[in-house]
């Protein structure tokens, strides 16, 4: 069991959190005969993870799972680490911020007019996203209540969105909604510019029905979004009246975890496949 999983099984201590381990094997069971998931050696905790995303749909649970295996063993160059990862954070790229919303969720926080294409390029950092990703559903109250994000659309420009274009908008669309074992409560986006509907349109196709009702755009105007997430929940930068926390603070975080999540990631290229 690898450090990931032993901090995730702190969280799932109450038989009513399990629900019966009848449901566990028989997803379990699901898991090791179908074509695509058999063969790895899947933890209670992992499956757990998956099951609870999804309120126990095995059918939704065993699609989810079967997309996160599939990206993790055929992208080893997006789960791995590079130093260079930790510029995301720092010029304030993408960031989970630390103070958890009224409901639990996890506030995702991303400025794409702050990415400079010419220097770092998209699939370079896009990696520094599934660190955090996999940080976050450490806490079970993320795994329950999921994540809401918030796009700061300021200083958007057509470089970010060429340089985006449509692999990396079907990539980052395909395992943010369809790999990870959470649920997208909603998505917010603020001030957008002129080009907002160009960029918003690359990532349309690729997001699920549920998710594209679920995007809300505010304009300049905050206080819609702080129907949604509160100002004691949010940092200065967006009008908040919580802490703004440097890039330091969340390389810190990821420094303090890395190996755990990349034990988590090899622990799941190794598949026995039967004869």
């Amino acid at each position: 069991m690898t450090k990931l999983d032993l901090m995730v099984v702190e969280n799932f201590t109450s038989k009513s959190q399990i629900q019966s381990k009848s449901v566990l094997d028989e997803f379990r069971d699901r898991v090791q005969s179908n074509r695509k998931t058999s063969g790895y050696n899947l933890s209670d905790q992992l499956l757990l993870q998956f099951l609870s995303s999804r309120e126990y749909n095995q059918t939704e649970a065993l699609t989810i799972l079967s997309n996160y295996l599939t990206v993790v063993n055929e992208r080893p160059d997006l789960f791995s680490w590079r130093e260079e990862l930790k510029r995301v954070a720092n010029d304030g790229i993408y960031v989970h911020y630390p103070i958890n919303n009224v409901n639990g969720s996890k506030v995702v926080i991303i400025k794409p007019g702050s990415w400079n294409p010419n220097v770092i390029s998209f699939e370079q950092w896009f990696p520094q996203t599934l660190f955090f990703c996999e940080i976050s559903l450490m806490d079970r109250s993320v795994q329950q209540n999921g994540i809401i994000g918030i796009i700061d659309m300021r200083n958007l420009s057509w470089s970010q969105i060429y340089h985006i274009g449509v692999s990396g908008s079907r990539l980052a669309s395909h395992i943010t909604d369809y790999c990870f074992p959470w649920t997208i409560q909603s998505a917010h986006l603020i001030y957008e510019n002129r080009l907002t509907n160009m960029a918003f349109n690359l990532f349309k196709p690729f997001l699920s029905a549920k998710l594209r009702q679920r995007i809300n755009f505010h304009g300049s105007n905050l206080e819609t979004l702080y129907k949604f997430v509160p100002k004691s929940n949010l940092p200065p930068s967006l009008g908040g009246t919580n802490q703004e926390f440097s890039g330091e603070f969340y390389n810190n975080i990821l420094d303090q975890h890395k190996q755990s999540v990349l034990d988590h990631w090899q622990s799941l290229r190794k598949r026995k496949v039967s004869n």
